[in-house]
């Protein structure tokens, strides 16, 4: 997931005028687009958690990382990074998912990651904003909060994401900033795709952006506590992850880019 510039953890105020609830069925409550409408749609799942990943492949992940220790360790670290990631979430009040990049690698993600009691699904769209758009319409499908994390922030923990999913209970927003100015968790109530649009990503005016379309929804917003993501060698000092790790491994076959079919070298 993209940083964000560091915000001090509460509430954000908004308008005083409240979006009246829909009880039950969710409709969406974004200006639908051109062509769309807003369909109520029942749901059987009351949480589901998003775990944003990519396939560690070396020079694919962790490009800014690469440029100092090299490709393959890199992938290595983002292998690692995101089996810790995903068994810290494991066992939540909620439905996990993955959402894997590339689309079409994911018996690879689920070798790479082992978890038979986790879905997992393609990311879909042009850049970030359209995957995390898409993803969040998928899932509220069925469920009435849907949270999003990445793979790079290796502090969040359920106990995390089980805040989030708590701050949802009094508001419409929730957002986990990162400390490069990004951010590492976004929670919401309702599928506005407008949180996802015309985003700078990869820059530290993520979070800003983020919080001016959300005032622009009058959506009532929360923060997380800010946490580290990983991007740079001064990232994981800050982090005290080792820059050149050494792999767990499961069935004879490290997580990181050594296992046959995830990465090559």
């Amino acid at each position: 997931m993209e940083g964000l510039a560091a915000q001090r953890g509460g509430r954000i105020p908004v308008s005083g005028r409240r979006r009246a609830r829909t009880p039950g069925a969710l409709v969406s409550r974004a200006r639908p687009g051109i062509g769309e409408r807003a369909q109520p749609v029942t749901r059987d799942v009351e949480r589901t958690l998003i775990v944003f990943a990519k396939v560690p492949r070396p020079g694919r992940v962790k490009t800014r990382l690469a440029a100092a220790i090299g490709d393959v360790e890199a992938a290595s670290l983002y292998g690692i990074m995101g089996r810790r990631v995903l068994d810290g979430v494991r066992g939540g009040r909620y439905r996990l998912v993955v959402y894997i990049d590339p689309a079409n690698e994911l018996a690879a993600a689920r070798d790479w990651l082992g978890a038979a009691d986790v879905g997992f699904r393609p990311q879909e769209g042009d850049d970030l904003g359209e995957r995390l758009a898409d993803a969040f319409r998928r899932e509220f499908q069925r469920a009435r909060q849907v949270c999003a994390i990445g793979t790079d922030a290796p502090a969040v923990d359920r106990r995390v994401v089980e805040r989030a999913f708590g701050e949802l209970s009094a508001n419409d927003l929730v957002l986990g900033p990162a400390l490069d100015g990004g951010y590492y968790l976004i929670g919401a109530t309702g599928y506005w795709p407008d949180l996802f649009r015309d985003v700078p990503w990869s820059t530290e005016e993520v979070m800003r952006a983020t919080l001016a379309r959300a005032r622009a929804l009058e959506l009532r917003t929360a923060t997380l506590e800010p946490l580290p993501d990983i991007d740079t060698v001064e990232d994981l000092e800050r982090a005290n992850v080792p820059a050149s790790p050494q792999p767990r491994t499961r069935a004879g076959n490290s997580y990181g880019c050594q296992r046959p079919g995830v990465t090559g070298t």
